[in-house]
């Protein structure tokens, strides 16, 4: 069996791999895509992070699951099947679980509801959560619901936390 160096069979490789590619020019294979084309879906994440600090008053959307929702014509919808959480959005008013319109103060801004905090209440069973909804800080009777790249997340100093057993998956002011 012949042995070839590691640079040319390298070589060789790359010349095998870039005349797979369907119709791309070796070009667009070996260099960069430009700004704001293509890429990773990490990279459009980080992104998108760094603009929302960047712009700490605009609101991505109420945060659900892996994606977010447009308030006010949109909730997250958080239905239980035995242990598991599954959200989806869905329209505001046609939830079939717990409804979760805001997850963040900005959300309810967005919404129409300044002055307000995005109110999480545990259910009366004590378990899980019993409503969200945005609400005068003086009558939110839980906590409030917060986001951690919001430059001020909570007020008075309080700390934005990771909900456990509550709300798992969002962050609240503790």
């Amino acid at each position: 069996m012949a042995s070839w160096p590691v640079s040319s069979l390298f070589i060789v490789m790359s010349l095998v791999s870039v005349s797979g590619c369907s119709g791309a020019a070796p070009s667009d294979l070996l260099s960069p895509p430009p700004p704001g084309v293509g890429g990773s879906s990490d990279a459009s994440i980080a992104d998108s992070a760094s603009q929302q600090d960047a712009h700490p008053g605009r609101d991505s959307g109420v945060k659900c699951g892996g994606t977010s929702c447009s308030a006010p014509s949109q909730v997250c919808c958080r239905v239980m099947v035995g242990s598991v959480a599954t959200d989806t959005c869905a329209p505001a008013g046609a939830c079939g679980g717990l409804s979760i319109p805001c997850s963040s103060t900005a959300d309810c801004s967005a919404a129409g509801h300044s002055g307000t905090v995005c109110c999480l209440t545990v259910s009366t069973d004590g378990g899980g959560a019993g409503g969200v909804q945005c609400m005068a800080s003086s009558a939110c009777a839980g906590s409030s619901l917060c986001d951690k790249a919001a430059a001020t997340p909570c007020a008075n100093g309080a700390s934005c936390v990771p909900s456990v057993q509550t709300l798992p998956g969002y962050t609240f002011c503790k």
